[in-house]
């Protein structure tokens, strides 16, 4: 004979699993893509699917690298793409062709001394940025 009460009781742990799992693991995923109420909401109905899709959709509040253009969070200083500072501008050595910081002296791959004195502004310049 058939134990239904073990049937429903089996029942319902499943889906008072699906109703914590899901929007928690959902809410885990949006949270680092800045979507947490979108993970909770598609993990709650779709479960797996819904993280899956909200770990493709692109973090929300983006910002562009200015050096890569890769999209980095806005709380990021530093591109995970190239790894370099967002608010810090790039400029080629001429003596080494070597990347170096706006205002860094000596150069660090060739050690010479960089005059910065006649460029107050990185737009100013006539180094080439960004490189």
């Amino acid at each position: 004979m058939y134990d239904y009460s073990t049937a429903a009781s089996m029942n319902f742990v499943i889906i008072v699993f699906w109703l914590l799992v899901g929007p928690l693991v959902g809410y885990a995923i949006g949270n680092t893509r800045g979507r947490a109420g979108l993970g909770v909401f598609l993990g709650l109905f779709l479960g797996p699917i819904g993280w899956l899709i909200t770990f493709v959709l692109e973090p929300a509040d983006t910002h562009k690298c200015p050096h890569c253009g890769k999209a980095m969070s806005p709380g990021y200083k530093i591109c995970g793409a190239c790894g370099r500072e967002r608010d810090i501008a790039y400029y080629t050595c001429h003596l080494c062709k070597g990347t170096i910081r706006y205002r860094q002296s000596p150069c660090p791959n060739c050690g010479e001394a960089i005059d910065w004195s006649g460029i107050k502004n990185p737009a100013d310049s006539n180094i080439p940025p960004n490189l």
